[in-house]
């Protein structure tokens, strides 16, 4: 059934579009993805660039807060997630999730 082109707004659209809202629902209700922790976010794209943890220092800072901030010593300030925004493109609310073990000021409403 989902695999044949059926149009929209047709009688097998609406059904198609019926069964598409409750599926959503059910996984909404019952098997949400979490986000990711947001250093673990900002580790994930440095992996895909190829960036080490030195590469940072020079934008965000000395190596030995670079460090603890990347071992979630520190907290991720809301400048700061900013900068990760722009510099490795992360989505901001990733970087502005509450970080339980660093004690992150930040909330999912920045």
């Amino acid at each position: 059934m989902f695999d044949k082109k059926i149009k929209p707004n047709t009688p097998e659209g609406n059904k198609v579009e019926v069964a598409r809202l409750l599926i959503q629902q059910y996984e909404d209700a019952n098997h949400t993805i979490p986000f990711p922790d947001p250093i673990d976010a900002i580790r994930i794209k440095m992996n895909d660039a190829g960036l080490k943890n030195k590469d940072l220092v020079s934008k965000f800072g000395i190596k030995g807060y670079v460090s603890a901030l990347l071992n979630k010593r520190k907290p991720l300030t809301l400048e700061l997630a900013k900068l990760f925004h722009q510099e490795l493109n992360i989505l901001q609310k990733f970087c502005c999730l509450k970080q339980s073990t660093a004690g992150c000021l930040l909330t999912n409403n920045t």
